[in-house]
Parts: C-alpha cells; structure tokens; sequence
C-alpha cells in the first residue's frame, strides 16, 4: 500500500486533480477528531 500526503497542494492542473482522491479541508481530516484523546479524556 502506498499513501501519498501533500497538504496545501492542490495544483489546478488536470493531472493532478484526477490525481486527488481527498481534500480534507473545513473540518474533514485525515485523523478524525474523535480518534484524538486529550489530556482530560484519559
């Protein structure tokens, strides 16, 4: 399995938006914010 991370790539040219798979962008993100425990939820 390969992952590819680039983040505040997003390049408008066509091969690399038919490259794009996700934007995690306005609250949508790689690592969930539920998975996150803070220092007063453990």
């Amino acid at each position: 399995m390969q992952i590819i991370v680039s983040d505040h790539a997003n390049l408008s040219e066509p091969w690399f938006q038919n490259s794009v798979r996700h934007n995690w962008r306005d609250g949508e993100a790689l690592i969930p914010a539920s998975w996150i425990e803070t220092p007063d939820q453990q």
